[in-house]
């Protein structure tokens, strides 16, 4: 059985949510910030840039 891997190219939102501001709400006008959320959120997770979790992090979770 094959295993697929998912990096930062699977983590994607749909085009009208990264291309098309919202009409309203706090975020009228404004167009999802996915590409500099997403470094942030990696980092936080002890992710490397691509995705992956750091060898480091799978030690911690005892799962390397």
């Amino acid at each position: 059985m094959l295993f697929r891997s998912f990096t930062a190219k699977d983590d994607n939102l749909p085009p009208r949510l990264t291309s098309e501001p919202a009409e309203s709400g706090p975020a009228k006008g404004l167009v999802n910030g996915l590409e500099k959320m997403l470094p942030e959120y990696y980092e936080l997770r002890g992710w490397t840039a691509e995705g992956v979790p750091t060898n480091e992090t799978l030690s911690r979770l005892d799962i390397a």
